[in-house]
């Protein structure tokens, strides 16, 4: 299952357009991330599924209650990698899931930022 997530709208947002558009560019924005999830487990041999679901909560929850509800054999999820203090102002989300899944986690960093840490350590790795 490659997950993403819609937040649930609250009402109308003051001046920045209509609500009923917002939410739909939303779902279309999360589908499309999970689509692309999905066919790059695909490629590396996985049964990648895409889903968009509304969340309700945290993001961390969200994937808990997805992976949950589908009987997910192990959640694989991507980082952003903020680190330090990106990660103390605004969470982790990978960091919830793992601490509190009952099932497998894979943790999976972004090629670029998987990279720029190669080359901090001195020990880039060609492809």
């Amino acid at each position: 299952m490659i997950l993403s997530h819609l937040p649930v709208s609250m009402g109308s947002i003051g001046g920045y357009g209509d609500i009923g558009e917002i939410d739909a560019a939303s779902r279309a924005g999360a589908q499309s991330q999970a689509e692309e999830g999905a066919q790059l487990a695909q490629e590396q041999g996985l049964r990648g599924k895409a889903r968009a679901v509304a969340r309700v909560g945290s993001v961390a929850d969200a994937i808990l209650n997805e992976s949950d509800r589908i009987d997910a054999g192990a959640i694989i999820m991507g980082t952003r990698g903020l680190g330090g203090l990106g990660t103390v102002l605004l969470g982790s989300v990978s960091h919830a899931v793992v601490q509190h899944a009952d099932r497998p986690v894979m943790v999976v960093p972004s090629p670029g930022k998987a990279s720029r840490r190669a080359e901090a350590r001195g020990t880039v790795k060609s492809r």
